[in-house]
């Protein structure tokens, strides 16, 4: 005979590692126990569900505790209709006996699912929408439901309360920077002017303060350094210079140099972390925001002042690099910049240059309709030896959640394709996922274009490509020579590099006709 009886299991729970990258799991190990003085009922299996929350610090860095007479159904629900929390994963987890250990394998899932649903779930793991953001746990036992041997029953339902800093994870977000260089090389007494694109760090990163409670450390800020590395003497040649060039042999490439007669640190300033295109040189170090992509900086701003970096003597000659060195916070990943950089360095010759390679560009069309081919038009000046050649690149920014709605086709593919798989050297152009991006398209200078450049300017035409959906999209030129050595860029985004895509209007009549907008 069975006797009617209740007892009353509880829940613990941890996570393992509290700072979570871009497709790492947040499984949690969840334990079983008992009330003190209880006992688990032979036989009884319970069941317990897991739900996982993102949000912002001041959403999950606190504990939410249950309001009095609150079912565990209450409570979720409650939590589900904040509107600065965002339920993104559920798991479960069965018990047959107190101090049971399972390692919930998080589902995502937005609200209630049933447990055949959850088995066929997708995995989840952290997205590049939650970096910056911070995730924590609920775990609940219904008080019903459950299989438990007669007539037994549990005293009450189980909550493990939202927010336990066991629980409670941040998503790092990853960094990446993309350097434009004024001029590729100058001479003595010419400023030297770099601009470093920053992008992937989180919405407003910069005003998070950190928490001890929870382990994670305050949003910091990063430097920006300049160096210098040549030869020293008073009459240098370019091959006395080139000695020291990153990347030559003997030469640091990632890291930076220790500082020696032939390297030497020119300035290094702290600036606020953010996404935005920081220009240095020419008497200021200023910010501003990416042209269709996170608006994390309000405008642009000086941030510091009397900045200008020449060399007035020989002596001084040689390279000058720039490097970004973020040193990383539990919101988002360290990076610094490689010092070896192609774009992130400028050459300053013992005699002036008189003819520096430079490039303008303007589209075929500022606004065209979806299917509509399009191209860009490359305006290079100055000395471009022989064999020298343009790089287009294409971006397009995403407004829409689902990246397989949105794509860039090229009309000419086949063409494009083989220019491609002959591009030896491409710029280091560093991509965020917000932005879909074209293969880089190789375009030969010809010997003719050659000739015109010792007069005058020429013109490189891109292929044409086609867009099939509505958004902006934005060009790039790059210009090489013939060995693939960089000669001149400018900023995503510049002025006359901008096109933007739209539907053409469905007429009420038939055999109505649109022109090209305008």
């Amino acid at each position: 005979m069975i006797v009617d009886t209740s007892f009353q299991p509880t829940l613990t729970s941890k996570i393992d590692h509290h700072e979570l990258q871009i497709g790492e799991r947040v499984d949690s190990a969840v334990t079983s126990g008992v009330a003190t003085n209880d006992a688990w009922i032979k036989g009884a299996h319970i069941d317990a569900q897991g739900y996982y929350f993102v949000g912002s610090a001041n959403s999950v860095l606190h504990m939410e505790p249950r309001k009095e007479n609150e079912s565990a159904t209450e409570y979720l629900e409650r939590l589900r209709s904040l509107s600065n929390l965002r339920q993104v994963a559920a798991a479960k987890a069965t018990f047959s006996n107190s101090g049971e250990t399972v390692v919930a394998s998080a589902k995502r899932a937005a609200g209630n699912i049933s447990l055949p649903d959850l088995d066929k779930a997708e995995p989840y793991t952290v997205t590049k929408d939650e970096v910056g953001l911070f995730g924590t746990w609920v775990w609940i036992i219904a008080d019903t439901g459950q299989s438990i041997p007669g007539n037994a029953k549990l005293t009450k339902d189980v909550v493990y309360a939202f927010g336990s800093p066991e629980t409670t994870v941040v998503h790092k977000a990853l960094v990446s920077s993309d350097f434009a260089p004024q001029q590729q090389t100058v001479g003595l007494g010419k400023e030297i002017v770099n601009e470093i694109t920053v992008k992937g760090l989180p919405e407003e990163y910069g005003s998070f303060t950190g928490n001890e409670k929870y382990g994670f450390s305050a949003d910091k800020k990063a430097h920006i350094r300049v160096w210098w590395a040549g030869a020293g003497t008073e009459n240098p040649t370019k091959t006395d210079n080139n000695q020291y060039m990153p990347g030559a042999a003997g030469e640091p490439t990632v890291q930076e140099p220790k500082e020696d007669k032939h390297h030497r640190m020119i300035a290094d300033w702290e600036v606020p972390a953010v996404n935005g295109i920081y220009r240095i040189g020419d008497g200021a170090i200023t910010l501003r925001d990416i042209a269709g992509s996170d608006k994390s900086v309000p405008g642009s701003r000086k941030l510091v002042d009397n900045v200008h970096i020449l060399a007035k003597k020989n002596s001084d000659s040689g390279w000058y690099v720039f490097v970004y060195d973020f040193p990383g916070s539990s919101r988002a990943i360290a990076y610094k910049s490689a010092y070896d950089n192609s774009w992130s360095r400028t050459y300053v010759e013992s005699n002036p240059v008189n003819r520096t390679v430079s490039v303008t560009t303007q589209v075929s069309d500022n606004k065209v309709y979806v299917g509509k081919k399009f191209h860009d038009n490359a305006n290079i000046t100055g000395d471009v030896p022989k064999g020298s050649y343009v790089i287009f690149s294409a971006y397009s920014y995403k407004t829409d959640k689902n990246p397989a709605a949105k794509k860039l086709e090229f009309s000419n593919k086949q063409s494009v394709s083989a220019s491609v798989n002959a591009v030896k050297t491409v710029a280091n152009e560093t991509t965020t996922s917000n932005e879909e991006v074209m293969p880089p398209m190789r375009v030969d200078i010809m010997n003719v274009q050659n000739d015109v450049n010792k007069k005058s300017s020429i013109t490189v035409q891109s292929p044409d490509i086609t867009c099939n959906h509505e958004g902006n999209v934005y060009w790039k030129a790059e210009v090489f020579n013939a060995q693939g050595k960089p000669l001149a860029t400018h900023v995503l985004g510049v002025e006359g590099e901008t096109v933007q895509v739209i539907h053409k209007p469905v007429d009420s009549k038939p055999d109505s006709k649109h022109e090209d907008p305008k």
